[in-house]
């Protein structure tokens, strides 16, 4: 859904505004399904030997160039094609800046960066009585990303000990993966105390945020992002536990902030 603004940042060289550095699934999308998988490979090939000449893929599994989690262990992301045609550029964090230098070949030229920090909502005051005070949740788009595992073993004890209640609030990406996190926490024997919601209205995303104890927002590994999430709990007045880079900038006393 964003290859039509990448095509006007491609013929309108002008401001580009990245809330992620890793692109690479822009690009996997476009060669991706085009063709078979000898083509696919071809392409590919074609893209990181003209954008990063100095990466040696020459050993790399072919089938592996179409898989994007290879690009995430190595790691490349696919800014520079984007980055390296603007006449400026902006981030959301000085973490996403340095992703985005490393990101470019040695002695390549980058148009000048600026860092302009995540807008944050209006703050809303919820009601005392709707904040509950054993509910744990995790906001935003449900995915591999987001560490489930590691949430749903740390929740155990709580939930145990605490009847601690957790809710993964957000869309979600895949249902094989949602099945694999309930047949998780029923193992755990928290079956009972987490919930999937998948995808809610505004209104009723601010009722949990409005109804939480504490957000954790985590990452596997980091695209570059700002949460959009950890701003919206903030507009609630609602403690974070945290460890997105980006948000480890942020000052000591708004976030509970874990190793990466």
């Amino acid at each position: 859904h964003h290859q039509l603004t990448a095509d006007f940042a491609n013929k309108f060289p002008g401001i580009l505004w990245l809330h992620d550095i890793r692109l690479t699934g822009l690009y996997l999308s476009r060669i991706i399904g085009k063709g078979d998988p000898d083509q696919m490979i071809r392409a590919i090939r074609r893209l990181l030997a003209t954008c990063y000449p100095h990466l040696d893929i020459g050993s790399t599994y072919s089938y592996d160039l179409l898989n994007a989690l290879w690009y995430v262990q190595h790691p490349v992301y696919m800014s520079y094609p984007l980055a390296s045609r603007a006449q400026a550029i902006i981030v959301h964090s000085r973490h996403a800046r340095r992703l985005l230098e490393l990101d470019v070949p040695p002695h390549a030229p980058l148009p000048p960066i600026a860092v302009l920090k995540l807008a944050c909502p209006a703050t809303f005051n919820p009601s005392p009585d709707i904040r509950e005070d054993r509910l744990l949740v995790s906001f935003g788009h449900l995915n591999h990303s987001k560490a489930v595992e590691l949430i749903l073993d740390a929740f155990a004890p709580l939930a145990r000990e605490w009847q601690a209640q957790l809710a993964f609030v957000g869309s979600i990406v895949s249902d094989i993966e949602v099945s694999q996190y309930r047949r998780q926490a029923e193992k755990l024997g928290i079956g009972n105390a987490v919930q999937f919601t998948g995808y809610v209205e505004p209104k009723e995303y601010d009722r949990w945020l409005a109804r939480a104890t504490c957000a954790i927002q985590l990452r596997r590994y980091s695209n570059g992002e700002s949460s959009a999430a950890i701003s919206d709990a903030w507009a609630a007045h609602l403690p974070v536990i945290t460890n997105i880079a980006s948000s480890l900038e942020e000052p000591d006393e708004t976030l509970i902030k874990t190793s990466p």
